[in-house]
């Protein structure tokens, strides 16, 4: 009968070692609960040995100026071997410049891009206040007569130089 290998966990203790290396070179943080957060720590990262956590540990510790959070740990503790069943997905990055051209030529490429699009759909064009738009004048009516009614007024009469 196959005999199962139970992955070791780190206890308590360990997980103060870890806080005290972290005091060590990032300093105290103030206000916050050293037990409480050994307690928190142990919660999540005590089902890791202690040889991973202080291999994670020492990675960031390289990497970051930063207190590692327990995200920080898990992080880097799956790049080096990930969990066992799927292998984690990780696209590839893809390259910046495309179709030979260096990265400034990308940068003005894809800026000439955007700013044709822009203009194409009218991007940042105003319309035109109502108010402020001015109604061309209408043209002057081509009727040689007069109507009745105006004919009849008083202003009329003295053109026509008659007596009211």
């Amino acid at each position: 009968m196959p005999t199962l290998s139970v992955p070791v966990r780190s206890s308590t203790d360990d997980i103060a070692k870890l806080v005290a290396r972290c005091l060590a070179n990032y300093g105290e943080r103030r206000g916050v609960d050293m037990r409480l957060m050994v307690a928190e720590w142990h919660g999540t990262l005590g089902a890791y040995s202690a040889d991973r956590l202080n291999h994670a540990l020492s990675e960031h510790i390289r990497r970051s100026t930063w207190w590692p959070t327990i995200a920080n740990l898990v992080d880097i503790m799956r790049e080096d071997a990930p969990a066992p069943g799927l292998p984690r997905f990780q696209a590839k990055p893809e390259a910046f410049a495309r179709e030979g051209r260096t990265e400034a030529e990308e940068i003005a490429h894809r800026a000439a891009q955007a700013l044709k699009w822009k203009q194409d759909f009218g991007f940042g064009q105003s319309e035109p206040d109502p108010l402020d738009v001015k109604a061309p004048p209408k043209p002057a009516s081509q009727d040689p007569t007069v109507s009745e009614a105006l004919l009849k007024t008083p202003a009329a009469k003295r053109a026509r130089q008659e007596q009211h």
